[in-house]
């Protein structure tokens, strides 16, 4: 019997061929996007999880609330590893990492400047599941100055030699580091990533005692069977036993402070596997992406999913005046509605796996450019995975069958003597169902529109929205700690090409992290403790990034006095509130400052956002850079001959120094990747609103057909008694606008709502305007005019006398 209905349905599938054609196309279209979705969204709920006790391994963060200042950190002091280890009951295992910026890394004539070096406990590699290929893993970071390479920095630095026992040049420094092992390099649904993993042992000296001092990420793996709620507890005992007495004399901070809620600290538990989904903290050490997003696409997912079957439905309830005689004509032989229910399933099957085949091919063929359109790496090797084989035959056996169910139901209700008397379908219940699928389709499409369009505002909002500094044309050099004491020649030097306008160095800059510590402000008889961001600066700092002065004076190299002052934001006078402070004075706690030294506050600079627009400015302090630290040298150049200029800014920095390569990037880019998340959201939603669309009109394509099928006598009379183009394409297109504006009023709706949840993640975000709700209608009505009047050109040139003696 299977083998009979087989047959008869691909017979009917030739038979049919522009039906089948866009049934095919409509389903291979919505499945690709379901494909293509469900392999990002899989990869991003996978990170983390191949390590072998991901479920068991958590991260400690820092929350609180002290002198005014909010701590949500990722980063911790380095006492706290092996305080919980002696001190946590139940905790089987701890690991800390650091990332210390920039290193110059090299061998013999191979050099490179290293963001992805990190440093860890010895425990590294029994701790996490990073697979070694050579090296003893519980050796290879056990002695200061050994370094674990990944298979891409093997490569980089010692080609196709095995690495292991060479040596590699850190810094200037003349005792070399030993590589000690051979990894995998980093799977791409890892939170953290790196290419040269150095012992933490290295830095014994910087693991002290201070544990008001975070700088460390420290992780835990726990016993299985142990109590998560009383580790959290025990940790959170540190604060108390070993934090408080560091903030009373540091910050003035007594115990009973935070006993009473004036002041708050405390140590919080981050599942390994929701770190990349659900955390946004400050110090992460790679940016994370958003839950949200992803349960968005999911819901998008599934919505294309149900407008893919519901547009199989409509075409097929379309064609079914077609069938309407094969039907009955069985029914007359003798075939039962249960037989006919199952031949018209496995037609519906058979349309599926067919369209799998070609959804299969689009997702092949479109995810290099899906990944080159969102900027990351994806693979699509499902044939290599049985479980996920499996997985899509079971899911294109139930689409076909759920998309199939309503046709089957519909057309093999017949009844003989009507069809065979020309009575077919006059009942309105179908033409109702119908109707409600393409609101629906068209619902679902508006609303991606609308999302679409919102994105894109935010995310225009964001990226045009003024930071309150130059972002433009400003070329930044890594590493001017290479210049030493010529940093100032070198300036001066490159000043004199017409081409750059201004120069200077920083610590940090805008979109990077800066440095947070406390301080004692005192003027006259008032002294009150503050936490505050901090960086370290040139005197062309204002100049070269445009900040504005709203009180007072920037830092100036002609005054030699200047070494000990600094520069607040608005953010940090308000935050002081003790009318101007010009002349007062902040002292850092001498852990950070020599006792008896303090900045004098000269000026007050415009508030600027220096770590995102999308976030509240905080309190910043600006001094002037003890020396030529770490950092980076900021070349703000003219709008002629950037290409020129970067060339001649290569030459003068190989003159001055042959040790660091010439490594550069432009800031206003650095920036933006701050908002690599959202964007990766407008570009997917843009994506799949246009297949969305595309589908829904294939399922009007299908509800127009049945509405001109079915009044195919009433068309021809109305042409014979001189009805015009026009007066035919209103008869249709009236009841086509009315299932739109319905559609629309119920797409506003649902996207006015989930709009305010999506811009409520943002701390500077747009208002929700008519107009996007307005464009993304007339898109779909455009749309859906133009396949009416498709549909009204084919009805229009049908002769009457043929469709009176058809119908």
């Amino acid at each position: 019997m299977i083998k009979n209905f087989i047959v008869i349905s691909l017979r009917s599938l030739a038979t049919h061929k522009v039906y089948t054609l866009i049934n095919i196309l409509g389903l291979a279209i919505g499945m690709a996007s379901v494909l293509l979705i469900a392999i990002y969204v899989l990869h991003e709920l996978s990170y983390d999880k191949f390590h072998k006790d991901a479920d068991t391994i958590y991260r400690v963060t820092v929350h609180g609330n002290l002198r005014g200042m909010n701590l949500n950190s990722a980063i911790t002091p380095a006492p706290m590893a092996p305080a919980i280890a002696k001190e946590v009951e139940g905790v089987k295992d701890v690991l800390r990492i650091g990332h210390f910026g920039s290193w110059l890394v090299s061998n013999d004539n191979v050099k490179f400047n290293e963001d992805n070096f990190v440093f860890a406990d010895s425990n590294f590699f029994k701790f996490f599941s990073f697979r070694l290929i050579s090296g003893d893993p519980e050796s290879v970071l056990r002695e200061p100055r050994s370094v674990v390479l990944t298979e891409s920095a093997a490569k980089k630095y010692f080609g196709d030699k095995d690495p292991v026992g060479e040596q590699l040049i850190v810094e200037t420094e003349s005792a070399p580091y030993i590589v000690t092992g051979l990894m995998e390099d980093i799977p791409d649904n890892s939170h953290f990533h790196f290419e040269l993993l150095g012992s933490l042992v290295t830095h014994r000296k910087h693991l002290n005692t201070i544990w008001i001092h975070h700088f460390l990420y420290t992780y835990i793996k726990t016993d299985r069977n142990s109590n998560l709620s009383d580790i959290h507890n025990s940790i959170n005992g540190f604060v108390g036993k070993y934090t408080a007495p560091q903030l009373k004399e540091y910050l003035e901070i007594s115990l009973q402070d935070m006993v009473d809620g004036n002041q708050t600290l405390n140590y919080d538990l981050q599942k390994l596997t929701r770190i990349h989904l659900y955390s946004d903290l400050d110090n992460e050490i790679e940016p994370n992406a958003k839950a949200l997003y992803i349960y968005t696409f999911g819901i998008i997912a599934l919505l294309i999913l149900i407008i893919v079957c519901l547009n199989f439905m409509n075409l097929s309830t379309a064609n079914s005046p077609d069938r309407a005689r094969e039907i009955v004509l069985r029914k007359v032989i003798g075939s039962s509605r249960r037989v006919l229910i199952l031949q018209l399933l496995t037609e519906s099957v058979i349309f599926g796996f067919l369209a799998l085949i070609f959804a299969l091919l689009i997702t092949e063929i479109l995810m290099p450019h899906f990944n080159n359109y969102l900027g990351i790496n994806l693979h699509f090797s499902i044939l290599k995975n049985i479980p996920a084989v499996f997985s899509i035959v079971l899911f294109t056996l139930f689409l076909g069958i759920l998309a199939g169910s309503y046709p089957a139901f519909f057309t093999s209700s017949y009844e003989p003597v009507k069809v065979l008397n020309g009575n077919l379908n006059k009942g309105i219940k179908n033409r109702k169902i119908r109707s409600v699928f393409v609101i629906f389709q068209f619902s679902v499409s508006i609303f991606i529109i609308i999302i679409s369009l919102i994105a894109a505002a935010q995310v225009k909002h964001m990226l045009s929205r003024d930071p309150g500094f130059e972002t433009e044309r400003i070329l930044v050099i890594r590493r001017p700690d290479a210049l030493g004491d010529e940093i100032n020649d070198f300036k001066k030097e490159i000043l004199q090409h017409p081409n750059i306008e201004s120069v200077t160095n920083s610590n940090s800059i805008p979109g990077r992290d800066f440095l947070t510590t406390s301080y004692i402000f005192e003027k006259d008889s008032v002294r009150k403790n503050y936490i505050m961001n901090h960086i370290f600066v040139n005197h062309d700092f204002r100049e070269t990034f445009g900040l504005k002065m709203i009180e007072g004076r920037f830092l100036s190299s002609a005054i030699a006095s200047d070494t000990m002052v600094c520069v607040i934001n608005e953010a940090a006078a308000k935050k002081i509130g003790a009318g101007s402070v010009l002349g007062a004075t902040l002292a850092m706690p001498g852990i950070w400052m020599k006792e008896g030294e303090k900045y004098k506050i000269i000026g007050i600079v415009k508030d600027f956002h220096y770590e995102t627009v999308d976030k509240e400015i905080k309190p910043l302090v600006i001094s002037l850079m003890p020396g030529n630290i770490e950092g980076f040298l900021s070349v703000r150049l003219s709008s002629q001959g950037i290409d020129k200029s970067i060339h001649f800014l290569e030459l003068k920095w190989t003159k001055y120094t042959n040790e660091y390569p010439f490594v550069y990037f432009f800031l206003d880019q650095d920036f933006n990747q701050n908002y690599s998340s959202v964007i990766r959201t407008r570009k997917i939603l843009y994506l799949f609103s246009i297949l969305s669309l595309l589908i829904a009109c294939l399922g009007l394509f299908g509800l127009v057909s049945f509405i001109s099928n079915q009044r195919v006598k009433e068309i021809a009379i109305r042409k014979a008694v001189g009805a015009t183009f026009y007066q035919i394409t209103f008869l249709l297109l009236k009841e086509i606008v009315v299932l739109l504006l319905i559609a629309s009023a119920i797409s506003w709706i649902g996207a006015y709502l989930f709009s305010g949840i999506w811009l409520g993640d943002f701390y500077s975000r747009i208002s929700v305007s008519p107009k996007y709700f307005i464009i993304a209608s007339a898109i779909a009505l455009a749309l859906a005019i133009g396949v009416v009047l498709y549909q009204c050109l084919m009805a229009s040139i049908r002769k009457p006398g043929a469709a009176l003696k058809v119908e």
